[in-house]
């Protein structure tokens, strides 16, 4: 390093003249070429070290975004299909459609029958007038796709179950980065594709079973809990 400072400052004496000049850059330059492998390399204005790893990390990203975007298409086309389809489940679905149907015309109250024609128990959810047994926003969701699509296609009160659970995927995909490290990309990936063709969600989303949109739509807020605790703790 002495070497190279001397050989600098007498480059710059103007007395040696051109001959010494010239003799000081290639000494300058072998100096360089000698001490360029122990550590001090030379610097080129034409070199861009970082030019590689920015277009790498550019072409991951992208390579990230559209694998998610297709997991999200994927799953997206299972739930539709799932959930297009004339069955009305007799034991929750028929409850939960029918209350929706009822709020188009009174939002504010949830109805199972219109009017009572014999007594009833109001604390029985097959009986009560005002039906309370489950969260209003699931309903007013379901009313407003019926609102969007008519009442009589089946699929317009199960239009609030795809939409969730297909953003529920993006959710996923962030609790896992967040657990596994921002950088993990490909743990959440996996975590993103396990989800979107779990058969338990997509069956929930079809109604074939006891539990249906207001299940699913519990589901997708107790994963944006979930995820939100998680940012929360790493801060």
């Amino acid at each position: 390093v002495i070497r190279i400072i001397v050989l600098r400052a007498a480059c710059t004496n103007p007395i040696r003249g051109l001959s010494g000049f010239f003799a000081c850059r290639m000494t300058s330059a072998r100096s360089r070429k000698k001490y360029a492998p122990q550590g001090f390399p030379s610097i080129s204005p034409f070199a861009s070290p970082t030019a590689s790893s920015v277009t790498r990390a550019s072409l991951s990203n992208r390579a990230v975004i559209s694998a998610l975007i297709l997991i999200l298409a994927f799953g997206f086309i299972l739930r539709l299909r799932a959930a297009n389809h004339a069955y009305i489940s007799q034991w929750d679905e028929a409850y939960h459609a029918l209350v929706a149907k009822n709020m188009m015309r009174h939002p504010l109250e949830p109805t199972l029958y219109e009017e009572k024609v014999l007594p009833a128990d109001d604390t029985v959810w097959t009986a009560a007038r005002v039906w309370l047994h489950k969260p209003p926003l699931p309903l007013w969701l379901m009313s407003a796709g019926i609102a969007l699509f008519g009442e009589k296609n089946e699929l317009s009160f199960r239009v609030p179950s795809v939409i969730f659970d297909t953003a529920a995927i993006v959710l996923i995909y962030l609790l896992a980065l967040e657990l596994f490290g921002r950088s993990s990309h490909g743990a959440g990936l996996i975590a993103a594709m396990l989800y979107a063709v779990n058969p338990l969600m997509i069956r929930l989303v079809s109604g074939r079973i006891p539990d249906d949109a207001p299940h699913v739509i519990n589901a997708f807020f107790i994963t944006c809990t979930a995820l939100l605790f998680v940012v929360a703790a790493r801060k």
